[in-house]
């Protein structure tokens, strides 16, 4: 197991990217206290920004709700993962908010 660490800055909506080809299977992603709203994963197969999308299972978007107090959401083992994520928030952030991915 793996942990990798991305960021939301104050102020933005979308994490920076987090590269998962080392280790393809996320395993969960550590969501810390956030302004309050949804969050959704986004995935690309490169770095391209405009290549983003909301990533979706077999009943919608993946989405969190998050606000104060920290949360852990479980990758469902059975679920392919692209080799770029970032998280969207549809909120901007008042402070830095570190966001922690298990991949292995």
């Amino acid at each position: 197991m793996s942990l990798i660490y991305t960021t939301i800055s104050s102020g933005q909506k979308v994490s920076a990217d987090v590269d998962i080809r080392a280790h393809p299977k996320l395993q969960f992603v550590n969501f810390p206290t956030m302004t309050s709203g949804d969050t959704y994963m986004q995935g690309s197969t490169d770095a391209t920004s405009a290549n983003f999308v909301r990533l979706q299972d077999n009943v919608g978007q993946i989405a969190q709700a998050t606000g104060p107090g920290s949360t852990t959401v479980m990758w469902p083992g059975g679920y392919q993962t692209p080799s770029r994520l970032r998280v969207e928030s549809l909120v901007s952030q008042t402070d830095i908010r570190t966001l922690t991915f298990s991949v292995r």
